[in-house]
């Protein structure tokens, strides 16, 4: 799931609160950059928490070197895209808590076909597609070219 921080909301929380205490053995972190650097660290690994469940590469099941190496790299692909429709979402109406797995299945259901000459062809997106689209905002060309 992506959150977008609500500064004005923490900013006031934080004038109420009263204090943090950090134990680190990284002598160079100063408070200043502590709360960033933990808050990013622990997005990223709600990132690799996504990755192995919710996109379901928890284990990889492959047999050789290539094989392993080109689903890692589908499922970052998945998972930037994951992130980019969670974040369009966030922006938009929709609500995210209720419909999100609707809204993914929706856009799983989009083949793309590789051929041996390395030319694609995506079939048709339908009508219910197209217009989740529009709601996210996201230009129909543009998100064909991904």
């Amino acid at each position: 799931m992506v959150y977008i921080k609500n500064t004005r909301v923490i900013n006031s929380h934080i004038e109420d609160a009263g204090y943090f205490l950090f134990l680190t053995s990284m002598k160079y972190l100063i408070p200043d950059t502590a709360l960033p650097t933990y808050r990013m660290r622990d997005a990223i690994e709600k990132m690799f928490e996504q990755f192995a469940n919710r996109i379901e590469f928890d284990s990889l099941h492959t047999h050789n070197d290539k094989t392993t190496i080109g689903k890692i790299c589908t499922g970052f692909i998945a998972l930037i895209l994951r992130s980019y429709i969670l974040k369009k979402m966030v922006m938009s109406t929709i609500q995210v808590e209720k419909v999100i797995g609707k809204v993914l299945k929706t856009f799983e259901k989009i083949n793309l076909v590789l051929y041996k000459n390395d030319e694609t062809s995506l079939a048709c997106i339908t009508k219910k597609q197209k217009d989740l689209l529009k709601q996210l905002e996201i230009d129909e060309e543009e998100f064909l070219k991904i």
